[in-house]
């Protein structure tokens, strides 16, 4: 409690502070942007190790929606984590990973490895959940969010109520009208109902046109983010043209003529359940006889308040922007203007927040292609912060751990290698990351000579290879299932040792990459002298814990061997059978059937 009486305290005064300049609605806007961060506290999971026999189960409790996603490619596409563990764990320890959120009774359970001690905590591999199972973790962070959702709303509406006995106390009493403050400066005035809903008239000539054909929405305000002043830019396309009002480079308001049904405040709040069909009627009838936006009836009759509003607004606009993001034909012009429209318009936020979020949600979707496109860019690139990016990292919302990487790890020029190991994000994550504030103008990158991107282009490659010195199984080191049989064993360690040839290594390599060079070339051979021997293959196979029912994967190739035949794919039906015999080397079925498939095969091979 004496924590608690703290903050009620210390956020008094604050509110004291600024009661001359801010009114309650403000106090209750700001507080309810912000009330996640109040209540949510840290992105990192608490881990409580519960027991020390193996598996160790380890309970991995998440305070956040937001933690737990920023984690999910780690443990479903990565396979790997790093976790703060206080107690020691030995090594190489099988773990269970039981997962789950401080508002939730659903947990899910991962299977995985302690592999080793890093200054980020210890790492851990994760095995592939089922299909199941890794939806189940997918849908957990929006579980935590509606779970947390009550807190959040009884924070704020206390916040809210410790505003207005802040401001009680105060002598003079401000005007209960809700008031803007205007992009113009620092005057404020009401909310103004003339011509709310109209289209702003774009007077004299404009100072820039974009045809979009040759350049997308998207770029045309990635060019906008260093202005100053006011403007407006009209997006035309089709029948249809939209309006982005910007103060220097912040979004103060979107609107799109004619505005579809869908589109409109009411129709988006309905959808969110902010409002039912009463509301709209009462709020229909309001602006009618009081010839005001939607937006002001809703908070006039108090359907909804104003923090609400702004909040409902903001959304809006980034809804809007989102319909502009890929149109290809029309044309963009740009206004300056001396004043804005009189409207009820959503609270200032970043342009580059806008942009940011577009460009990380399209970029997540690209194909390999594009990601090996970039990836090799930002290999042929040493990579650290702008001296003076055109936004602030702050603008852009992200969690803790992406912005400690972009005020920290990249303070100093540093290779693809290094920030992939230091950052933690995932191998893809961090592309899309580093592009997005390339784009943003928030990077300084210098091109590296093409000796030094070839041996970090090897050095990843031997960093990603040095999980098959951890490996459980001689299969595992490999890289070949565990039913793996000659020819297939024969060709995976032929490959991999020629990519660790002699002639293959850059010059110069660190004396440890070299340790791992021969530690991979030692491992790669012991594995391959047991399993490129047919008995003491079948020896090792049973003696090994696969964790897998042997029986039910016998039937899996025994199916997929009948639809192979089904379509003619000798291939494949052969490949099926030859794991079946791995299995059980003398199943009838498989071997009267792989002898007259390679029948088949060497006729058509003549």
């Amino acid at each position: 409690m004496g924590a608690e009486h703290q903050f009620k305290r210390e956020l008094s005064q604050l509110i004291r502070k600024y009661s001359a300049g801010l009114q309650t609605s403000e106090f209750a806007q700001y507080l309810g942007e912000y009330h996640h961060d109040l209540v949510d506290g840290s992105l990192s999971p608490t881990v409580e190790v519960v027991g020390k026999t193996e598996p160790i189960k380890l309970k991995v409790i998440y305070s956040t929606g937001v933690g737990l996603e920023r984690d999910l490619d780690d443990y479903l596409e990565v396979g790997g984590v790093c976790l703060e563990v206080d107690e020691t764990l030995p090594p190489l320890a099988d773990v269970l990973l039981v997962i789950g959120g401080i508002h939730l009774q659903q947990t899910v359970t991962l299977r995985g490895r302690a592999v080793r001690e890093t200054p980020a905590g210890v790492a851990f591999q994760v095995n592939a959940p089922e299909p199941p199972i890794a939806d189940s973790l997918r849908e957990m962070p929006e579980k935590m969010r509606q779970a947390s959702a009550e807190a959040g709303q009884q924070a704020l509406a206390t916040a809210a109520q410790a505003a207005q006995a802040a401001q009680a106390t105060q002598s003079a009493p401000r005007a209960s009208t809700p008031t803007i403050e205007q992009a113009s400066g620092t005057q404020r005035e009401p909310i103004c109902a003339v011509d709310p809903d109209g289209p702003m008239v774009l007077d004299g000539e404009p100072t820039r046109i974009w045809d979009l054909a040759q350049q997308s929405v998207p770029d045309i305000l990635l060019g906008l983010l260093d202005r100053t002043g006011l403007s407006v830019l009209e997006v035309e396309f089709g029948e249809r043209r939209a309006q982005v009002v910007l103060d220097g480079a912040n979004v103060v308001d979107v609107e799109i003529y004619p505005t579809a049904q869908k589109e409109t405040l009411e129709s988006l709040l309905l959808a969110a359940g902010k409002l039912d069909e009463a509301d709209i009627d009462r709020a229909e009838r309001y602006t009618a006889q009081h010839g005001v936006c939607m937006a002001e009836a809703l908070v006039d009759l108090g359907i909804l308040s104003y923090a609400e509003m702004g909040l409902a607004l903001k959304t809006r606009a980034r809804f809007l922007l989102g319909i502009l993001w890929k149109k290809t034909e029309g044309r963009a012009r740009l206004w300056e203007v001396d004043e804005l429209s009189r409207r009820f318009r959503a609270p200032k936020s970043p342009l580059a927040y806008h942009l940011f979020r577009r460009m990380r949600d399209g970029f997540k979707g690209a194909d390999d292609a594009w990601l090996e496109e970039r990836r090799d860019f930002f290999r042929a690139h040493l990579t650290s912060r702008a001296p003076e990016p055109l936004c602030d990292i702050a603008q852009l919302d992200l969690g803790k751990r992406e912005t400690r990487f972009y005020e920290l790890v990249l303070e100093t020029p540093r290779p693809l290698s290094e920030l992939t190991r230091i950052s933690r994000l995932g191998d893809d994550n961090l592309i899309v990351l580093l592009e997005c504030f390339r784009r943003l103008g928030m990077l300084t990158t210098e091109e590296t000579n093409p000796w030094t991107r070839r041996r970090t282009k090897f050095v990843e490659q031997i960093a990603r290879m040095k999980a098959r010195l951890h490996a459980k199984n001689h299969f595992e080191t490999l890289g070949v299932h565990w039913t793996a049989y000659d020819e297939e064993i024969e060709e995976a360690y032929r490959e991999r040792m020629a990519g660790l040839a002699d002639d293959k290594l850059p010059d110069e390599l660190d004396e440890g990459t070299r340790e791992t060079i021969d530690e991979l070339r030692q491992k790669l051979t012991e594995a391959y002298e047991l399993l490129s021997d047919t008995r003491r293959r079948a020896t090792y196979r049973s003696e090994i814990a696969i964790g897998v029912d042997r029986k039910a994967a016998l039937e899996m190739f025994l199916k997929q061997a009948d639809t192979a035949k089904l379509r003619r794919d000798i291939d494949s039906a052969i490949d099926s059978y030859r794991r079946v015999l791995e299995i059980k080397p003398k199943h009838p079925l498989a071997l009267k059937d792989l002898e007259v498939l390679e029948k088949l095969k060497a006729a058509e091979s003549r």
